[in-house]
C-alpha cells in the first residue's frame, strides 16, 4: 500500500471540520455526498490513505492541487501518490517491458 500524506498536508492548514466543510461544498450535487463524513477523513488520515470512493477521493485532491474538481485526474492521484523513487522504477520497469515486446 502507498502511503500519501494529502489529508495531513491540509489538516496543517485547517481543522478537520473546516475540511469535511470544503470537501461537502465540492460534493454537495454529487450522489456521493451523503457518503462523506469526518470519520471517513479521520480513517483515511490514520492510515495514510486516500478514501476509496473516487468522488470523495477526486475533491480531496481538488484541495490539494487547487484545481478544479472536473480538471482532477487519474494523473494528479498518480503524482501525489507515487513518490520519485517508486516513480523512476516504475519507468524503468516500463521501460523494460516495452523493450522485450519490441523483441517479439
Amino acid at each position: 500500500m502507498v502511503k500519501v500524506t494529502v489529508i495531513d498536508d491540509l489538516l496543517d492548514k485547517q481543522s478537520m471540520s473546516e475540511l469535511v466543510n470544503k470537501v461537502g461544498d465540492i460534493l454537495e450535487d454529487t450522489d456521493d455526498y451523503d457518503l462523506l463524513s469526518e470519520g471517513l477523513l479521520w480513517h483515511s488520515q490514520a492510515r495514510k490513505t486516500l478514501p476509496k470512493n473516487e468522488t470523495i477521493r477526486k475533491a480531496i485532491l481538488a484541495l490539494k492541487l487547487n484545481k478544479n474538481f472536473k480538471d482532477v485526474s487519474g494523473y494528479d492521484l498518480y503524482k501525489v501518490t507515487v513518490n520519485n523513487t517508486l516513480r523512476k522504477d516504475i519507468e524503468n520497469r516500463v521501460i523494460e517491458v516495452m523493450k522485450n515486446v519490441s523483441r517479439l
